[in-house]
């Protein structure tokens, strides 16, 4: 097999990850066969003496609970197998400490507070993406995961964001904070006086670290995931079919909103934004996180080329917790941030 492995990878110049990826056969087992043959040795051993019996399974489990697990691996595992080799097979062992990382992410999962949005049509996200050649801007409400028209253009320059944004501000009112990421078309002069024209908080994600505005980033990939649905069964347009997308989206059920489709949430709610949050109220709120964030740089014993960003950030995310726009949940069977 090993002969016939290397005929093949020098044949056709195929790595061996793939040809074994094309053969169904376990990177481990093939590496095991290689270091018997350096070895001098078969490549199938023949099978050594039978295991001890395992009385001991306790102190084998503590054991394989003390090491340092990582993501995909345990640090020490190989050392502790060579010393319960007598009493468990290598298979089984390393089977005992997957189930047990597996285990401890799970735990670490459940343990982990949720941000949810408890406010509707208050706070917005944006983002750019490009899928089979099509490129677009998505402008999604956080609380009620209300997906709005895309921006489907070839070019995205800011003022084509900022004329997006004024047309939906117009359409359904200004939220109070709108998220986005660190693009020059999305942070860009042109779309801050369009936000500051009507009052809305800009809130930039940190750099290198898209997680910050990961509610948009699942929406990203769920106007995708429709628009190849339909575009595969259809037989739409790729464009045709992402310009449907997001009403298909937002008339679907959804378990972390009880059941409600995120228009029956939102379309309610939006009117009320104009007449509830004036541009007083705006101004005001403005001002308050513009104090704190002087206080923050003031209290400082740093001060470098991200401090702004990062100041106003956390002014920024003190004031949505203040008023009640965001909170920790306790995890629970159905997360917030769940589809």
């Amino acid at each position: 097999m090993l002969k016939f492995l290397q005929r093949q990878h020098e044949r056709t110049g195929r790595s061996y990850r793939r040809l074994l990826a094309g053969y169904a056969l376990p990177r481990s087992r093939v590496l095991r066969w290689q270091a018997n043959v350096r070895r001098g040795q078969p490549p199938i051993c023949r099978p050594g003496p039978a295991k001890k019996p395992l009385a001991n399974r306790a102190a084998l489990n503590r054991q394989i609970a003390n090491l340092h697990h990582r993501t995909y691996r345990s640090g020490g595992a190989p050392a502790l197998r060579r010393a319960w080799q007598d009493y468990i097979a290598r298979v089984d062992f390393d089977r005992l400490v997957a189930a047990y990382r597996r285990r401890q992410r799970q735990q670490a999962r459940e343990e982990v507070r949720h941000l949810a949005w408890t406010s509707l049509a208050t706070v917005w996200g944006m983002d750019e993406a490009e899928h089979a050649g099509c490129r677009w801007n998505l402008v999604c409400d956080l609380g009620s995961r209300f997906r709005f028209d895309l921006l489907l253009a070839p070019d995205l320059p800011a003022e084509a964001i900022a004329a997006q944004l004024l047309a939906l501000f117009r359409r359904y009112g200004p939220p109070l904070v709108l998220k986005r990421d660190n693009g020059s078309n999305l942070s860009n002069a042109v779309v801050d006086r369009c936000l500051r024209d009507f009052g809305v908080i800009g809130l930039n994600s940190p750099r290198h670290w898209p997680r910050y505005n990961g509610a948009v980033e699942y929406a990203q990939w769920e106007v995708k995931t429709v628009a190849d649905i339909m575009t595969g069964h259809a037989g739409l347009a790729h464009a045709e079919a992402l310009a449907l997308a997001p009403a298909l989206i937002n008339a679907r059920p959804r378990p972390c909103l009880r059941g409600a489709t995120a228009a029956a949430l939102f379309l309610p709610a939006s009117p009320r934004l104009v007449t509830t949050y004036t541009m007083a109220y705006r101004k005001e709120q403005m001002h308050w996180i513009q104090d704190r964030a002087r206080s923050i740089v003031h209290n400082m014993a740093v001060d470098d080329c991200q401090t702004p960003a990062a100041v106003w950030r956390q002014a920024t995310e003190e004031w949505m917790l203040d008023a009640g726009l965001v909170a920790f949940a306790e995890p629970r069977n159905v997360s917030p941030l769940s589809p």
